[in-house]
């Protein structure tokens, strides 16, 4: 068989069997569910504001996920000053939107005292190697008032824990080939992970000590693990929706969306921002709690 015709009987297979009919299924077995990616560009969207000075943290080539360009434009147009920092050089040089852009380490940002009003971290957290000292740095450069929001995988959900599995059984050579083909992620943009602050015990712990108050941890369910491959997610997501109903949104949710503030000299600003904060997230549709 030609390879032309090989190529279009896989795409055929993927999308009857495989992605393509991942989405349609899962809106009729987990309504529910929402990627997670969305839920973390539609808090940006509420708070993202003209006076905003935002550094995005672990920025890499991109703030938003690849189909979100448009939105992302716009979020960076808004602000008043967008930097992005990264330890990455390739990633930063290539970046889609931020014009300013600082190489260098989390743990040792070359940044003044309270000098940003938001900081983001996209699935950045899981690869720190010393996420107390990351989030000691970030509180000191964040203003009084600011806002911390993190997206990262939940280390207690079984999405963490099958990848784990996978990464164990399946051989390297091929596991770079598996995530560009599923994630559309280059080898160069997969980077170790140590999951230090990825449960909302060790994130209460870690910002408490940087000085940091909570205000929302949301677990959320994903894309489905298997949602390249329609039989397994079938079975996949219907055991997940029952889970969930029992109450079990530790070990089905895969990412935790965390909001932290650094404690504003105006007590009653903060609880006002706050509980627009609330009402915001909220309206996304979330399931929040401390």
């Amino acid at each position: 068989m030609k390879p032309t015709r090989i190529m279009s009987f896989l795409n055929k297979l993927d999308r009857w069997l495989g992605r393509g009919s991942y989405y349609p299924l899962q809106a009729r077995l987990d309504p529910d569910r929402k990627y997670n990616q969305f839920i973390y560009a539609e808090l940006l969207e509420r708070l993202v504001a003209p006076e905003t000075r935002w550094l995005d943290g672990g920025c890499g080539h991109q703030i938003l996920e690849g189909r979100l360009g448009e939105q992302e434009n716009r979020l960076v147009r808004r602000a008043k000053l967008v930097v992005g920092c990264d330890s990455f050089g390739i990633s930063l040089t290539r970046h889609r939107t931020i014009r300013d852009r600082v190489m260098c380490t989390l743990n040792d940002l070359p940044f003044a005292d309270e000098s940003f009003t938001l900081v983001t971290l996209n699935m950045v957290v899981e690869h720190l190697t010393e996420p107390d000292r990351v989030f000691r740095e970030i509180a000191r450069v964040l203003d009084p008032g600011g806002l911390v929001v993190l997206m990262t995988p939940n280390r207690n959900g079984y999405y963490v824990q099958l990848s784990n599995v996978a990464r164990a059984v399946i051989p390297k050579k091929f596991q770079s080939k598996l995530i560009r083909y599923l994630e559309s992620r280059e080898a160069e943009d997969v980077f170790e992970t140590h999951y230090l602050a990825n449960t909302r015990r060790q994130l209460q712990r870690i910002m408490q000590a940087a000085g940091l108050e909570p205000h929302l941890i949301n677990l959320s369910r994903g894309r489905a693990f298997f949602y390249f491959f329609a039989p397994l997610s079938v079975a996949e997501l219907a055991i997940i929706r029952c889970l969930g109903s029992l109450g079990f949104d530790e070990v089905v949710s895969d990412t935790l969306l965390a909001v932290y503030s650094k404690p504003a000299r105006r007590q009653d600003a903060t609880r006002t921002s706050v509980r627009a904060l609330e009402r915001n997230v909220e309206a996304s549709g979330n399931r929040s709690g401390l």
